[in-house]
């Protein structure tokens, strides 16, 4: 039997424009090797049952069609370029172990261009997957770019009944704000795709909670509709449709001792498209490493064809980012949640977590997103120090490790004069002191709130621009700061910023918080750690998340969001409580 494997794309304005990211053209010989065009062999040598690829294409134009291996010619076929016809070609597929496939197409007349394909593979029968993947998205107050992508979705997949994946996907939008039901434009393309997406209002548990909650309900569902997968997705990424055509594909013909790999999306820019960003991760020691394919320009064909991305290798080192990540309903089970981090460092634990049951990265499976590197940390370095933490302990990492990290970010802070940025990083490690108990018994909504109350307000860069205070960027070195005693940070995703000065008052008080910090996390840090470790099994099942969610079984169906009276009281009850201990610590 046959499988859609990968669409031939070209350029879309709405999606990438770049056409050299999908063929190159010169002296009218149009190269289908770009980094979408590309098929993989060893990848789907080592991982799947296919027993051959063919190109199916429908063409007017052109004169010639060229079958090509690696950089080499391997068949000619003379085409009729007058009239619209579809070639059936097969690719030598048992000759190769590596390297890549692609085609060529000699231009006859550039105003009749039809060029309309699709990768094939062929499979015994028998090896064939049934596969059905939920499409797992988390939102919060972002409906500009959750329509944007849903509009995508519906037209590239969803009104192209031929497209395989559009019949075994369906999407669960979670939102985390509560605001999508006021949002027209995306209601009303809900209504169209109504067969097609639920979308789930949820408590702001930040992204943790979001992508779990979309778990659970794929899960709920498995039986009764059999969900295979669920894909998670960020909602302020540029998503490329036919992602969702390679992964269904690869999915079905995938050996037995793969069945539940993760497959990961590759990160690519979206200031500049033509970048990638990431491929997968590596964490170790404290450290987030990205792998050899950071910063690749994807224009170039030996960026498409670099051994990182073309090898079967490292599929129980890396992890994946939740931007695009595909796993298993095997991997994701009722048992095998993650944890609530809130944000940041969730798809790290729970990537590692997961990592032996392997993990590889296909080319045009990917999202453009912006970078986040620069961005000013604000509440995030709350988050951030909290949820590291946590992370180098499941990890086992030695307190020697875990002190020099610590210290060095918090210096770092201090010395950009960031000295609320510094108390949020302190208070960070205090609350991981607390344990995972405490953490799992918070109201994130009240606690976030609470947070960005103590975060710098930024303004707009506009107001900054002209003046003569030195401008510097969140991510700079200290050496960019220390140079004077009050510059402008400079956020440059948000285009906000703020003025800050060097204050030895301020410097004192920050070291005395830092001292603080340090000083408990020394002589805390074993009893936590032991807690964390022991304990990380009891929060990370469906029972747990659904108590913390706030869900009821019987009402499941209607998606309300309660709680027990009394569970309402203790929640209460804590938040009074952490108020009080967060107001003492601030005044």
């Amino acid at each position: 039997m046959e499988v859609q494997l990968q669409s031939v794309l070209l350029q879309q304005d709405n999606i990438c424009g770049i056409t050299d990211m999908y063929y190159h053209d010169a002296f009218g010989r149009l190269t289908f090797n770009g980094y979408f065009n590309l098929i993989y062999i060893a990848k789907r040598k080592k991982y799947t049952n296919l027993t051959g690829i063919t190109l199916k294409i429908r063409l007017r134009g052109f004169k010639k069609l060229i079958l090509m291996h690696d950089k080499d010619d391997i068949q000619e076929i003379e085409l009729d370029g007058e009239n619209e016809k579809e070639y059936v070609v097969p690719f030598p597929y048992d000759k190769y172990d590596d390297g890549v496939f692609a085609f060529a197409l000699i231009v006859e007349d550039r105003l009749k261009w039809v060029l309309e394909g699709m990768y094939w593979g062929e499979v015994d029968e028998k090896s064939f997957r049934k596969v059905n993947i939920g499409i797992d998205i988390c939102t919060y107050k972002r409906e500009g770019y959750v329509f944007q992508n849903l509009r995508r979705l519906y037209e590239n997949i969803f009104t192209q009944p031929e497209l395989e994946v559009s019949h075994h996907s369906h999407i669960f939008l979670i939102d985390n704000g509560r605001s999508l039901c006021n949002g027209r434009r995306v209601n009303e393309l809900a209504a169209k795709m109504k067969d097609k997406i639920d979308i789930i209002q949820n408590m702001n548990a930040g992204g943790a909670g979001g992508f779990t909650r979309g778990m659970i309900e794929v899960m709920n569902r498995k039986e009764k509709e059999g969900y295979s997968h669920v894909l998670l997705m960020d909602d302020d990424a540029i998503i490329q449709p036919d992602l969702l055509v390679r992964l269904y594909g690869f999915l079905t013909v995938l050996k037995e001792e793969w069945k539940d790999m993760t497959v990961g999306g590759t990160l690519l820019r979206q200031e500049n498209q033509r970048y990638s960003f990431s491929a997968g991760e590596w964490w170790e020691k404290g450290k987030t490493t990205p792998n050899q394919y950071y910063n690749f320009d994807l224009t170039y064909y030996e960026s498409g064809v670099d051994h990182f991305v073309l090898e079967a290798a490292n599929e129980h080192k890396l992890y994946s980012g939740w931007w695009c990540c595909c796993y298993s309903l095997n991997v994701v089970r009722e048992d095998n949640l993650p944890f609530q981090f809130f944000v940041h460092h969730d798809d790290i634990e729970y990537g590692i977590r997961n990592r032996d049951v392997g993990i590889t990265f296909l080319n045009g499976i990917c999202v453009w997103h912006r970078d986040v590197r620069g961005a000013m940390p604000g509440i995030m370095s709350y988050y951030d120090m909290r949820n590291f933490l946590i992370e180098m302990v499941l990890q086992k990492n030695s307190l020697f490790l875990i002190m020099k990290h610590t210290i060095r970010k918090m210096a770092g802070m201090l010395l950009r004069y960031r000295y609320k940025d510094t108390k949020l990083t302190c208070e960070g490690v205090l609350d991981f002191l607390k344990g995972p108990k405490w953490i799992w018994e918070l109201n994130p909504e009240e606690m976030n709130t609470e947070l960005a109350k103590m975060a710098d307000k930024l303004s707009y860069i506009d107001e900054f621009r002209e003046g003569p205070v030195p401008l510097v960027k969140a991510g700079d070195p200290i050496k960019d700061y220390q140079k004077h005693d009050e510059v402008v940070i400079w956020d440059k995703q948000s285009e906000r910023a703020i003025l800050v000065k060097k204050d030895l008052i301020q410097t004192i008080i920050c070291m005395g918080y830092i001292l603080e910090a340090l000083c408990c996390l020394l002589f805390k840090y074993r009893k936590a750690a032991k807690e964390y470790r022991r304990d990380i099994g009891k929060y990370t099942t469906k029972e747990a998340w659904e108590k913390y969610l706030g869900l009821d079984e019987n009402v499941r169906e209607k998606e309300e969001l309660k709680a027990e009276p009394k569970e309402e009281r203790k929640v209460k009850q804590k938040e009074e409580q952490w108020k009080a201990e967060w107001k003492s610590k601030w005044k």
